[in-house]
Formats: structure tokens, C-alpha cells, sequence
């Protein structure tokens, strides 16, 4: 009788500690779930393009550039009129483990001819951390003037390392403000 309370105490104690094996399995495929989603959706290089056309922001976030229409054809605004002052500013987010190493260059183009060179400029940044913020401006006044039924396409095109990113903008004429008819 002995023999047959030992075989079920023996039992019983085996089965709890798979249990607890279990337990901890489940727990470590779960922060192994977690750790997938981390590393998928936080590490990498991120960075964020604001545009500023008078007073309408256009902020850019990384996720636009990850879309299958953003790849090729860039983002774009279509408000710019001539005489308007378009400001850009770009930063760039490293969250991976190692510094890198950014050089940015901007240039402003037209029918894919490149018009001038914006900014040209680069810095370290460092691990888990955001680089200086680069700014530059275009002067619509200096732009070719627009026709009377069409505008330019002009494009800056952002670069660093084999990363391009493109913000399109239709130059158009100034509104023209007709007076307001006077009664007599």
C-alpha cells in the first residue's frame, strides 16, 4: 500500500513541475513576441520631413515613405503660389545600436533637371538619439513664373546615403484679386 501512495505522490509532484514548465515556456514565447514587435517596429532609422508653406504645416512622418505611391513620387503640396516662401526643416531619429554617420543633401529640380543645391551638410548621431535639426528655404520669386493657365513642377529632392526623399510642389500664379464692382 505504501508503494501505491509513493507512485501517486511521485506523479503528482511531476506533473506540477511541467506544469510550471509550461508556465515559463508560455511566458518566454511571449516576451519573445514582444521583443519581435520592438525590434520591428521601433529600431531603424526614422526621419521627418515638415514643410511650411505661409501658415499650413505639412509634417511628414516616416510611415508616409514606407507607402507603395510615396516611393516613387514623393508627397505632395499643392498650395505654393509665386512669392511664397517654402521652409523645410529635416531631422533624423537613430534608434538603432550603433552611431551613424548622415550626410544630407538637398537639391531643388525641375523636369528631373537638378536648378540649384539647398543645403549640403552632415553630422554624427548618436545611439538611440535625433540629429540637428537641417533648415533651408526656397524663394518661390526666383522660380521661372508660371504660365497663365498651368504652373511648374518643381521637386527637392532630400538625400542621404542611398535614401531618397522627394516633396513635389506646383508653382502657381499669385491670385488675382478682382475689385468688388461699386453701385452708384
Amino acid at each position: 500500500m505504501t508503494g501505491m501512495v509513493l507512485t501517486v505522490k511521485i506523479y503528482c509532484m511531476s506533473t506540477k513541475r511541467i506544469g510550471n514548465l509550461w508556465l515559463y515556456l508560455a511566458i518566454a514565447c511571449f516576451l519573445g513576441i514582444v521583443a519581435v514587435f520592438f525590434v520591428d517596429g521601433y529600431m531603424g532609422v526614422y526621419d521627418v520631413v515638415e514643410v511650411r508653406v505661409g501658415d499650413v504645416p505639412h509634417k511628414i512622418e516616416p510611415d508616409y515613405w514606407e507607402r507603395d505611391y510615396a516611393k516613387g513620387d514623393g508627397y505632395y503640396i499643392y498650395e505654393v503660389r509665386q512669392g511664397d516662401v517654402v521652409q523645410f526643416s529635416y531631422q533624423i531619429a537613430n534608434r538603432r545600436f550603433s552611431d551613424l554617420r548622415v550626410d544630407v543633401e538637398v537639391f531643388l529640380l525641375e523636369g528631373g533637371q537638378e536648378i540649384k543645391e539647398l543645403f549640403s551638410g552632415g553630422s554624427r548621431v548618436n545611439v538611440f538619439s535625433l540629429s540637428p535639426v537641417y533648415e533651408w528655404t526656397v524663394d518661390t520669386t526666383e522660380l521661372e513664373v508660371p504660365g497663365e493657365y498651368g504652373g511648374h513642377t518643381y521637386t527637392v529632392n532630400i538625400s542621404r546615403g542611398g535614401v531618397e526623399r522627394k516633396v513635389r510642389f506646383q508653382l502657381a500664379q499669385p491670385a488675382k484679386y478682382l475689385p468688388s464692382p461699386r453701385y452708384e
